[in-house]
């Protein structure tokens, strides 16, 4: 017969099993364990890695090996769900999500990055669902806010999704995303019009980036504005490489996952472009973590060093990349630049050599190399013509090109053809600017078109400024026109 301990002093067996009960209830609440049922989840999908690199197959497969050992972790499942949309596996993401939405069904980021995945994969209406889980649990997040409005747009659930969107803009300053996803829906909505103006808010404060051009372009189009279409379309290709700034602090979780190199460098290219220099530098600094190799990023850096004057920096990086790729066009690019910066002119002009020796059709190099011709003065202008057209064949709008190619064509006698390439150079806000507008005053003047050339030094003088120099050369010129005006008038009305 087994021996039995005898029961306490003031307890029996009952008393004790509900005490049990209320132990094991505790530790539940305590440990945050829970009862699901694993068959009521979705399996966990496998997904072959034979494509990706080491690294990141690596990280899978960690994630992967870890929650075989726990199925029921809901913070495993919900680190597989997040390595897996951090490199665009969305169906099996969303899959992972399903599992963490059953697990853990108070956490906001789990239902934000369903949202997310749902709505990468082309379905709208779980998505809208999984962000009004979110916002049930964060009601304060406004780009939760905005993603729903998107979704509910998607749908054809415009006014749900305007209200939505007119509620986030007095704070769109905070959050600029939301202003450039309100006019995409404009511009659907049939409002190109007032899209262009926010379109314009968000290129000031966040520089040129592709799919803002792209928006640009379809506004400009549903107004039947083709040109400017047709320039905001060649925008978008020239920089698809830039995305918008993405501060997404939930979202910005995914990317601290990512073992590869080149989003970190996109992103420091993006923060540099908005003179967010010091974080861009954390950016680039992440890259090299994770590819100590990556002459992207050390190329990155000689772009970073030359705007912030560290001229040491910029030779040890540029050391560093030809180290490992020395034909590399862009280091040399980037390099012929700081040396330009410095006035080490002989060296700048062998950097763009190397680097247009290894990419002829990098409309910047080709562009750069012609103003070191102009510079010297020893190199006759018909060639200096051949590199500045060959720029603009693969960038019709460049600013530089375009700026130096119309002085050199009116110079030479063809003021006409210089309109045209003054013009487009004038449409950017650039340092350079005042003097395009007063090149294109001289170029009009040329070809006799004095009212066209006092619009264009008006257009100069009010671009001045504090700038002396350019004030009284459009002053002197403005006279000169004047003079020469009322003589043509004069030969003109003479018998």
């Amino acid at each position: 017969m087994p021996h039995l301990r005898p029961d306490r002093p003031g307890t029996n067996r009952g008393t004790r099993g509900r005490l049990a009960l209320l132990c094991a209830v505790l530790v539940l609440a305590v440990t945050g364990c829970s009862r699901v049922d694993p068959s009521t989840l979705p399996p966990v999908p496998r997904i072959s890695t034979g494509t990706l690199s080491k690294g990141v197959q690596e990280q899978i497969n960690e994630a992967y090996a870890a929650l075989d050992a726990d199925p029921m972790d809901k913070a495993k499942n919900g680190r597989l769900a997040m390595i897996l949309q951090t490199y665009r596996q969305y169906p099996d993401s969303a899959i992972m999500y399903e599992r963490v939405r059953v697990l853990d069904p108070k956490t906001f980021k789990w239902a934000y990055f369903h949202g997310v995945v749902l709505n990468a994969i082309g379905k709208p209406v779980e998505a809208e669902a999984a962000y009004r889980r979110a916002l049930a649990l964060d009601g304060n997040y406004d780009l939760a806010r905005m993603r729903l409005a998107q979704v509910l747009a998607d749908q054809g659930k415009a006014e749900e999704a305007r209200s939505l969107y007119e509620e986030l803009l007095p704070r769109a300053d905070e959050i600029p995303e939301a202003k450039y996803a309100y006019a995409r829906f404009l511009v659907s909505e049939g409002e190109p019009e007032r899209a262009i103006g926010l379109f314009k808010e968000v290129l000031k404060r966040s520089g040129d980036f592709g799919p803002l051009h792209f928006q640009f372009a379809m506004a400009y189009r549903a107004m039947g504005e083709t040109d400017l279409a047709e320039r905001h379309f060649r925008l978008s290709e020239k920089f698809k490489g830039l995305g918008a700034d993405g501060n997404d602090p939930v979202l910005n979780e995914l990317l601290l996952l990512n073992r590869n190199d080149s989003p970190f460098v996109t992103r420091a290219r993006v923060l540099a472009q908005m003179g967010r220099l010091a974080e861009a530098e954390d950016f680039i600094m992440m890259a090299l973590e994770r590819n100590p190799e990556s002459v992207s990023a050390y190329t990155s850096l000689i772009g970073l060093s030359t705007t912030l004057g560290d001229f040491e920096a910029v030779d040890e990086n540029y050391a560093k990349a030809i180290a490992i790729d020395p034909d590399h066009p862009k280091t040399h690019y980037n390099f012929a630049i700081a040396r330009m910066a410095q006035g080490r002119w002989a060296e700048a002009k062998e950097a763009l050599e190397r680097s247009l020796s290894a990419d002829a059709t990098d409309p910047n190099a080709q562009a750069q190399y012609a103003a070191l011709l102009i510079q010297g003065g020893q190199t006759p202008l018909a060639e200096i013509e051949v590199h500045l057209r060959t720029a603009l064949q693969y960038d019709p709008d460049h600013m530089i090109a375009n700026a130096l190619l119309g002085d050199i064509l009116s110079r030479s006698g063809r003021p006409e053809e210089a309109i045209g390439h003054l013009l487009r150079a004038a449409e950017y806000d650039h340092e350079m600017r005042t003097s395009v507008v007063i090149g294109l005053a001289q170029a009009y003047a040329k070809m006799r078109d004095w009212d066209a050339a006092l619009a264009e030094l008006a257009r100069a003088a009010a671009l001045v400024g504090d700038d002396e120099a350019n004030a009284r050369t459009i002053g002197m010129l403005r006279a000169e026109i004047l003079r020469l005006r009322s003589e043509d008038r004069e030969n003109t009305d003479a018998p």
